[in-house]
C-alpha cells in the first residue's frame, strides 16, 4: 500500500494505491477548531474502502474535486504509476516533499540465524 500525504483545504489528506484491495483510496483529517483537542475518530475515508471500488488515479482526484480539494501534481504522478510497479514500502509526504520507509515494511524476507544450541556439560 502506498500513502501521500498532502495538506488541502485546510486538512490533512492521505491518498494512496491499496495492493491487496485494487483500490485507489482517499482519508481527510480535519483539522481541529482552536482549543479543540485532535480526535483519532475525526479520520473520515472518503474513497477505497472496498476492493476495487476507484480504478484509476484519476477517477480518485475527480472525487476529491467534488470535496474542492486538487491532488498535487508529483502526486498524481506517482500514483498514476503504482499499480504497475512492484510493491514498495514507503510513504511520501508532498507537505515536506520527503519520501520515508514505513517501520518495519523495509526489513529483508530472511530468517532469523539458527540459535546456537551447542553447550557443555555443567560441572557437578
Amino acid at each position: 500500500m502506498s500513502r501521500h500525504l498532502f495538506t488541502a483545504d485546510g486538512n490533512s489528506w492521505t491518498v494512496g494505491y491499496d495492493r491487496p484491495l485494487q483500490t485507489y483510496f482517499a482519508q481527510v483529517e480535519p483539522t481541529p477548531a482552536p482549543g479543540q483537542d485532535y480526535d483519532d475518530d475525526l479520520l473520515r475515508e472518503v474513497a477505497g474502502e472496498r476492493p476495487g471500488e476507484v480504478r484509476a488515479a484519476e477517477d480518485l482526484a475527480a472525487i476529491l474535486a467534488t470535496h474542492n480539494v486538487t491532488i498535487p501534481t508529483d502526486v498524481m504522478e506517482q500514483l498514476r504509476i503504482e499499480p504497475h510497479v512492484p510493491a514498495r514500502a514507503a510513504v511520501h509526504d508532498a507537505r515536506q516533499g520527503l519520501s520515508a520507509p514505513r517501520p518495519g515494511l523495509n526489513r529483508p524476507a530472511t530468517p532469523p540465524p539458527a540459535a546456537d544450541i551447542s553447550h557443555t556439560p555443567l560441572e557437578r
